[in-house]
């Protein structure tokens, strides 16, 4: 499994220009425990889908896809991750539950966010915003990916590497169309954090800079400033809240408001 991993570790980041280099001990660890019911395709689809949503140069076990298996590390699943699932087939599904095809950031332990969060945390409700203007902006082209890039402000490949991580890379136009917007609806935010889609054109990167700055604010608001405490209301680890802090450029944001 190591060497497997690291092999398409290598491939997808160079195929989606990203300098992911590394697996953490953790995230091999729980790879190698996994039984893939795929077996070296359902592996390299993993790693494929964890480049694609790492924000660091190292995946980490947030960012790996495989829900049902966090949920309970001792034993195997009895079935395939939820997250690889067809979204489309069979009777009208029911309204994707976004939130739980994202993985959790604080790892395996249920333990509180913030209640204007999902129970995965910031992860699922950024990962259930993105989705929902990814599709309504495929939707408003009728699957054109360059004229959706261009509505959503960024590049092609990067929206490849977005509807890769979601698997919605491979949809029709029709099947597109079949889903239905009701599949894919907005999360609950604040008023104004975030636009309704319009169809016109809007920055995505922009828009998930601000509410995530909104709820990294909050977080430590509520937890009196404690960076552990605030990674815990995210549903993140402590390193990947500090990684968020100097992501979103956080301290510097945070003076600027106190300015304005």
């Amino acid at each position: 499994i190591p060497l497997l991993a690291h092999h398409f570790l290598e491939k997808y980041s160079t195929a989606q220009k990203k300098d992911v280099r590394k697996l953490s001990a953790y995230a091999l660890d729980i790879l190698s425990r996994y039984h893939f019911p795929g077996n070296i395709r359902e592996l390299e689809n993993i790693i494929e889908r964890s480049v694609a949503l790492e924000q660091s140069n190292i995946i980490l076990p947030e960012s790996l896809r495989l829900a049902d298996f966090k949920r309970n590390v001792a034993e195997p699943p009895p079935a395939p991750p939820s997250f690889g699932q067809p979204l489309y087939g069979g009777a009208p599904p029911a309204p994707l539950a976004w939130p739980k095809a994202a993985a959790p950031g604080r790892g395996f332990a249920e333990t509180a966010v913030l209640p204007s969060l999902p129970p995965g945390g910031i992860d699922d409700l950024l990962a259930g915003l993105e989705v929902y203007y990814l599709y309504r902006a495929l939707a408003a082209s009728g699957n054109a990916r360059g004229r959706t890039a261009t509505a959503l402000t960024i590049s092609p490949w990067r929206l490849r590497a977005r509807l890769v991580a979601y698997e919605l890379a491979d949809l029709s136009a029709g099947k597109l169309a079949s889903l239905g917007p009701d599949r894919f609806p907005k999360p609950d935010l604040p008023q104004g954090l975030a636009p309704d889609w319009t169809a016109t054109e809007l920055n995505l990167d922009e828009i998930l800079l601000a509410v995530e700055r909104h709820f990294i604010h909050e977080a430590l608001t509520t937890g009196g400033g404690n960076k552990t405490e605030a990674a815990s209301l995210l549903g993140l680890s402590r390193r990947s809240f500090q990684h968020r802090l100097d992501k979103t450029n956080y301290e510097a944001w945070e003076v600027s408001q106190l300015n304005v």
